[in-house]
């Protein structure tokens, strides 16, 4: 099965319509490669991007397979061991100041994972749905901060700056852009990246984030200053966010592969 998206929006009409909306960050126009800022404290819209993106999903024994019969060319780059996509309806637009259907999205597909169900796993990183707009990366910081903490409880880590090392998260549209329908799918991308490379993208443009002046240290770690990081311990699982217009809200989880030999 191939799963994926494309986009090509950047036209007439579709500029007017989120212009129209003001949805697009115009605070950077004379420094448009600092517009896309997600988290930051002085982000105001995001910035329409381009793309698409491709994988290629099949069942684990049809994989194996398949690389028996290339003699060992062919690989398995991640697995997918949870899914979930709710539709909360709160607005055209603007998203649920609760986050309840981005927080519900992801502890479902997390508890499709039977590891990270019971807590055995840690959440290594988090691919955020982040846009850089104020509301929406607010909302979905918070509802990340919830559900990791949700999870510490599940593995009895004490919740104090030292425990919270573990947990990264970033957005890629810092770099990219909102691909809009083939966001989620390049996203989806890069997150198997981070897992095969061990290396975590940063937020580019991240320079003071939101929750700096929070007196509880947040379940996550921003990935910033514009550089990539291999965190200390090998990420085993990653989340990957896609929290659309007219609450639509999908969470991918992905493992490590193991080979079993």
């Amino acid at each position: 099965m191939l799963a994926g998206g494309s986009e090509a929006s950047i036209e007439p009409l579709g500029l007017a319509g989120f212009c129209r909306l003001r949805a697009l960050s115009t605070s950077f126009n004379n420094s448009p490669t600092e517009s896309s800022r997600p988290f930051d404290s002085a982000r105001d819209g995001f910035v329409m991007g381009e793309g698409s993106a491709i994988l290629v999903l099949e069942e684990l024994e049809h994989a194996k397979e398949r690389i028996r019969r290339s003699n060992g060319t062919a690989r398995i780059l991640a697995e997918v061991t949870g899914y979930a996509a709710t539709g909360d309806s709160f607005h055209v637009t603007a998203p649920d100041e609760a986050g309840r259907g981005a927080e519900r999205a992801m502890m479902l597909a997390l508890e499709d994972d039977a590891q990270l169900a019971i807590g055995q796993v840690p959440i290594g990183y988090v691919n955020a749905h982040a846009t850089s707009t104020p509301k929406g990366d607010q909302i979905e910081a918070a509802v990340v901060d919830r559900v990791l903490r949700f999870h510490h409880n599940k593995r009895d880590i004490l919740s104090d700056a030292a425990s919270m090392t573990q947990h990264y998260m970033s957005s890629t549209k810092g770099a990219t852009g909102h691909l809009l329908g083939a966001a989620g799918a390049l996203e989806a991308a890069f997150t198997v990246m981070t897992l095969i490379d061990q290396i975590i993208p940063p937020t580019l443009n991240l320079n003071q984030p939101d929750d700096d002046n929070v007196s509880q240290p947040k379940s996550f770690l921003h990935v910033s200053g514009g550089r990539a990081i291999k965190p200390p311990t090998d990420l085993q699982s990653a989340i990957s966010n896609s929290f659309g217009f007219g609450g639509t809200n999908a969470s991918l989880v992905f493992r490590r592969y193991q080979d079993e030999k």
